[in-house]
């Protein structure tokens, strides 16, 4: 026995109903009892979750049941209506796929949508937050990364170093960003940058390139990283935004910022971010004078001469010789070595050397 209504012209009659073996039996509540024969009905879904039955029978009369399970009765089941309750049920199922297909398709596109959202928000954020902030979270780390390495003092190095500087800013108006160049005492052909504008140059870079072109390349790349940002968007892609702003705040301590960062891997930059800051050396080369193809050829020749292993902060660049081909085209036409050094780059590189080799007999 089901709850059923019955709606004619007059009205609504609440009652119940039951499937008998003829067809279904809705009896009032004024005890008044209407039979809808199955062989003559026609049924149809509705209602929240298409809960309810509709049942006509060609008359003005329409029998609705408020549960579809009268329809498992077993006299339903082995009936004619049988066939139009699977027909209708079947048809559903088709709809029922079509929805989730759409739903699909629509969850993909979402996702792609919320997928460009994210990467276009990636490089929106940091333009939001001030420069103090990228110079405040360098100067925090700089102690840290340097790890008790002294720099060289050497005052033909610091004027090497200033000039290299100095051209780069001057001709690319990069006067609001406070670079500091650091030549520090190490073997390995590397240098580093942080979001202060410091950049650390090892002395094993500068005896290793060939001229002053090549040195200024280095820079000119490193220098990319720090106007691009790359540092504050490397580490909201990898600790998120909340973390770097309480390191900002003083709520967790820089050591611990580093630890969560994997140690120096703020330092790594993704292939995205080395491509755009070689892009940004060529530019920053070719307005000071500086010569792109000599940058270009500078790291396919230490890896040529297999003097050295690629240091691991070069871990992310492309394939040398990619990267060299790359850095040639966007520098376009060839220019000539800059001509314009106040100091001959083999005289600066020999005088270091012999600095460094005296360093070494104490």
């Amino acid at each position: 026995m089901f709850t059923a209504s019955l709606l004619n012209p007059r009205g609504r009659i609440g009652g119940t109903v039951t499937a008998e073996p003829e067809g279904f039996v809705f009896l009032s509540t004024d005890s008044k009892s209407t039979t809808f024969l199955y062989g003559e009905c026609s049924v149809e879904f509705g209602g929240t979750g298409n809960r309810f039955i509709y049942l006509t029978n060609g008359s003005e009369q329409t029998l609705v049941v408020e549960d579809p399970a009268v329809l498992k009765e077993s006299n339903v089941q082995y009936s004619r209506l049988a066939e139009k309750i699977a027909a209708i049920t079947s048809k559903g199922n088709r709809r029922t796929v079509g929805r989730w297909i759409l739903s699909i398709v629509a969850l993909v596109i979402v996702g792609f949508a919320v997928v460009l959202a994210l990467k276009s928000a990636r490089s929106a954020i940091p333009l939001k937050i001030p420069r103090s902030v990228d110079f405040s979270l360098g100067d925090k780390l700089l102690p840290l990364v340097m790890n008790g390495a002294k720099p060289l003092e050497d005052s033909l190095s610091s004027a090497v170093l200033s000039e290299i500087k100095g051209k780069l800013v001057s001709a690319n108006k990069l006067d609001s960003f406070p670079f500091k160049l650091t030549l520090v005492n190490n073997d390995l052909p590397n240098a580093f940058a942080l979001p202060s504008g410091d950049i650390v140059i090892h002395s094993g870079l500068v005896t290793e390139a060939a001229s002053v072109d090549e040195l200024a390349g280095v820079i000119a790349h490193e220098m990319g990283h720090i106007t691009a940002r790359h540092h504050l968007r490397g580490a909201i892609d990898r600790i998120g935004l909340l973390l770097v702003v309480r390191v900002l705040v003083g709520l967790d301590a820089p050591a611990e910022f580093l630890k969560t960062t994997k140690d120096l891997s703020l330092l790594q930059y993704s292939r995205e971010f080395e491509n755009e800051s070689d892009s940004l050396a060529v530019t920053y080369m070719k307005n000071a004078g500086f010569s792109p193809d000599q940058f270009a050829g500078f790291f396919t020749r230490l890896h040529k001469d297999q003097k050295i292993a690629l240091p691991e902060f070069f871990s992310t660049h492309p394939d040398p010789a990619e990267r060299s081909n790359r850095v040639k085209k966007l520098g376009g036409k060839p220019i000539p070595s800059c001509k314009t050094f106040s100091v001959s780059y083999t005289t600066y590189r020999n005088h270091l050397k012999s600095i460094l080799s005296k360093e070494k007999e104490r």
